[in-house]
């Protein structure tokens, strides 16, 4: 019997969880800044001149409206998960 606890994989498991496909940079970080081995929020941070850099309160609100709005454009083209669930909308029109 091993004494190796239940959670710890091993040396035979090592081999299954490698994904071939994963690329942590754009499944991860994304859009986000990697500045020095940071991340930082494309949000809250721009680069300028080399490093991160702050927006400012008027900047971060432009991004997330920007960013809003091409969520809701996004979700325009879903349809409700009613309409998947049910073949329908089942809420009183307009639907």
């Amino acid at each position: 019997m091993s004494t190796q606890p239940w959670w710890v994989p091993g040396p035979h498991d090592a081999e299954s969880v490698v994904d071939d496909e994963f690329d942590f940079v754009t499944e991860v970080i994304g859009d986000d800044l990697v500045v020095g081995g940071v991340v930082y929020s494309r949000i809250d941070w721009k680069y300028e001149d080399g490093e991160a850099v702050r927006r400012s309160p008027e900047e971060r609100q432009a991004m997330l409206d920007a960013l809003a709005a091409e969520l809701g454009e996004e979700d325009a083209h879903r349809p409700a998960a009613s309409e998947i669930e049910h073949g329908g909308c089942d809420a009183s029109p307009p639907c």
